[in-house]
């Protein structure tokens, strides 16, 4: 299983210097991904995902992280809907060109635009093909064929620059119905939220896989999963590992974005983050340890010492 974490805006007085300091500990715990899961405020539909991240605009964010991370990727969920998708498309390809070929573009449709995610994503896919092209209908007809371009007339447009990624990864986020659609009609991965429990989202996987065949292979199975906290204040580790073993057991669940409790310091997030590579990855990494492996972390005190506590 791969892991990766949900930054959040600590509140700070340095900001940017709390995202990188975050960014870096995941970095150096081995972790696969950094999350940056835009948040616009009340009403933004990100609810069900955890507590908003206080983060405005996730491909700024990702940007801003590339000078001081070098393997990690970096994932930007950006609202969908809310922007014309070329306009998406051209900010994407800039981070990824940043970022050295490390993003993964997140799409989450705004609160009330989720039939407009088929089109977001349709175009977005056209713009990073790398080649002209054209597309009528739609409430973003390209070229969009305005009154007032009477000259230089286009029969086709392009979107700039390419992204550094042959195919840049797209992956569909929240819990709605549209998104499985869209998601089983174009083989996109889902990312799911906190609160989608392991069950539903066997019964989710199952209608993709029965649209898409050998297809829905390919495709990434990912979901957020809040970090529990025990009764004195420490991170439940034990907790963590045996909800990531039902969703590993229930769906395939194959990349987890762990979700700090609101409130974690960067500090707080360093320490768990290396807890997390020492006591729960290992753990998750086969479907069977082998024999004495156990007794000999707990005789050579592997993952020793205290557990991370959640700052009161």
């Amino acid at each position: 299983m791969r892991f990766g974490i949900v930054l959040r805006a600590t509140g700070g007085e340095r900001p940017l210097a709390d995202l990188v300091a975050q960014a870096r500990a995941a970095e150096d715990a081995g972790f696969d991904l950094l999350w940056v899961e835009e948040d616009r405020g009340a009403g933004d539909g990100a609810a069900g995902a955890a507590a908003g991240t206080g983060l405005p605009d996730a491909l700024a964010v990702a940007s801003a992280l590339a000078p001081h991370t070098t393997s990690v990727r970096v994932g930007a969920c950006c609202r969908a809907g809310t922007l014309h998708p070329a306009y998406l498309a051209e900010q994407a390809a800039v981070v990824d060109l940043v970022l050295g070929g490390r993003l993964v573009l997140g799409l989450r449709p705004a609160p009330g635009a989720e039939a407009l995610l088929g089109d977001v994503a349709d175009l977005v896919a056209l713009g990073h093909a790398s080649v002209p092209f054209r597309r009528q209908g739609g409430p973003w007809p390209m070229p969009a064929g305005l009154d007032g371009n009477r000259f230089g007339v286009t029969e086709e447009v392009a979107v700039t620059p390419d992204p550094v990624q042959l195919e840049l990864p797209v992956w569909l986020a929240g819990p709605s119905a549209a998104v499985t659609e869209v998601a089983s009609t174009r083989a996109l991965g889902i990312v799911a939220d906190d609160a989608e429990d392991a069950a539903g989202l066997a019964r989710r996987w199952q209608a993709v896989e029965q649209a898409l065949g050998p297809a829905a292979l390919r495709l990434r199975r990912v979901a957020r999963r809040a970090v529990p906290v025990g009764a004195g204040g420490a991170f439940d580790l034990d907790g963590l590992r045996d909800r990531l073993h039902q969703d590993q057991r229930a769906w395939r669940m194959d990349t987890v974005l762990l979700d700090a409790p609101p409130g974690a310091g960067a500090d707080a997030v360093a320490d768990l983050v290396a807890a997390v590579a020492r006591r729960v990855r290992p753990r998750l990494a086969m479907a069977e340890l082998p024999p004495g492996l156990v007794e000999h972390w707990e005789a050579t005190g592997h993952g020793a010492g205290p557990r991370p506590q959640v700052p009161a």
